[in-house]
C-alpha cells in the first residue's frame, strides 16, 4: 500500500463536532421528469408510492438497496441512488435513462455489480461496474451505485465509499494523493479506500463512509471541488437551492423556468462526455 497522508486538520475537527452526523440533508428532485422519462421502462416502480419522499435520502435509498429480491428490483435501486445522486439536475433522467437503455443486459449486469460488493468483494463489483461492462456509468455515480450495495453486507470493512468529483476535489486541495475521476483506476480507487481505512482507525474508529460524508459536506460548503468545475448545470442547481427558500407559489413559477433551462442544457450535454462520467477500457 502506498503512503497514506495524515488526517488533515479540516476534517479531524468535523469528526469532533457533535452534530458530525447531520451532513448531507435530503436532496430534492422533480418527480415528474423522472417518471416522464422512465416510467415506461419493464421493473421501475420506485418513482411511485413513497419509497423515495419529496427529498430523498441515503436511507430511503438504502432500504430500497436493501428489499431488491423481496419487492424492488435492481432497475428500482439503480433508479433510487440516480434520483438521489442528481437531486433536481435536469439531466439526471436523460442520463439515467442512457444506461438502462444503451445496455441491452442493463438489468443482470447491474445484479452482478450489487451481488459482487454484498458479498464484500470489492475488486469484483467495481471490474464489473465499469465500461465496457455498462457503458455511460462512469465512476461518479458507479461508485454511489456500489456505495448502497455493499451496505447490504452489513459490515464496516465491506464499505465502498463514494468517490465523486467534490470528493475528489477536496483530495486535491487537502493532501498529496490526487486521485483521478476521468475513468475507472481501480488502483486510485483502492487507494482512496485504504486512506479512509487508515484515518477511521485514527480518528476513533468513525465509519469510512461517515468520513466520505464530512468531506462531501466540507468540500460544498468551502469550495473545494465543487467550484473548480463550475459550469451552467452547477449554476442552475445553486439557483435551484435557493429559490426553495422562496413562498411555494413564487418557488412554483420560478420552478417551471428552471425545469426549461434544465432541459435545454440537457439537450445541448447530451453527448458530451464529463470528467464524472467518461468510459475508457
Amino acid at each position: 500500500m502506498r503512503d497514506v497522508p495524515p488526517v488533515p486538520p479540516e476534517l479531524r475537527s468535523l469528526v469532533g463536532c457533535p452534530d458530525r452526523q447531520a451532513v448531507q440533508q435530503p436532496m430534492r428532485w422533480n418527480r415528474p421528469s423522472w417518471l416522464r422519462r422512465l416510467d415506461n421502462l419493464p421493473d421501475v416502480t420506485v418513482l411511485q408510492g413513497d419509497a423515495l419522499g419529496d427529498r430523498v435520502s441515503r436511507e430511503q435509498v438504502t432500504d430500497v438497496f436493501r428489499a431488491v429480491g423481496s419487492g424492488r428490483t435492481v432497475t428500482d435501486a439503480f433508479v433510487a441512488v440516480m434520483v438521489w445522486g442528481y437531486g433536481p439536475v435536469g439531466y439526471g433522467p436523460y442520463r439515467t435513462h442512457r444506461v438502462l437503455t444503451a445496455n441491452h443486459d442493463a438489468p443482470s449486469r447491474l445484479r452482478e455489480v450489487l451481488d459482487a460488493a454484498a458479498a464484500g468483494e470489492p475488486r469484483a463489483a467495481f471490474d464489473l461496474a465499469r465500461a465496457p461492462g455498462l457503458k455511460h456509468l462512469g465512476p461518479a455515480f458507479g461508485t454511489k451505485f456500489l456505495y448502497f450495495a455493499s451496505l447490504i453486507a452489513e459490515r464496516d470493512d465491506a464499505v465502498l465509499p463514494i468517490l465523486d468529483s467534490v470528493v475528489t476535489g477536496w483530495f486535491h486541495q487537502h493532501t498529496t494523493f490526487h486521485p483521478r475521476l476521468d475513468l475507472w483506476r481501480w488502483p486510485d480507487y483502492e487507494q482512496y479506500r485504504n486512506i479512509l481505512q487508515e484515518w477511521s482507525r485514527d480518528v476513533g474508529g468513525v465509519r469510512i463512509d461517515v468520513l466520505e460524508q464530512l468531506i462531501f459536506d466540507s468540500a460544498r460548503g468551502t469550495g473545494a471541488g465543487s467550484q473548480q468545475a463550475e459550469d451552467l448545470p452547477s449554476a442552475l442547481l445553486r439557483v435551484r437551492e435557493l429559490a426553495t427558500d422562496l413562498p411555494g407559489e413564487l418557488f412554483s413559477r420560478i420552478e417551471a423556468h428552471l425545469d426549461a433551462l434544465d432541459d435545454l442544457v440537457s439537450t445541448d450535454l447530451s453527448e458530451t462526455i464529463t470528467p464524472d462520467e467518461a468510459e475508457r477500457p
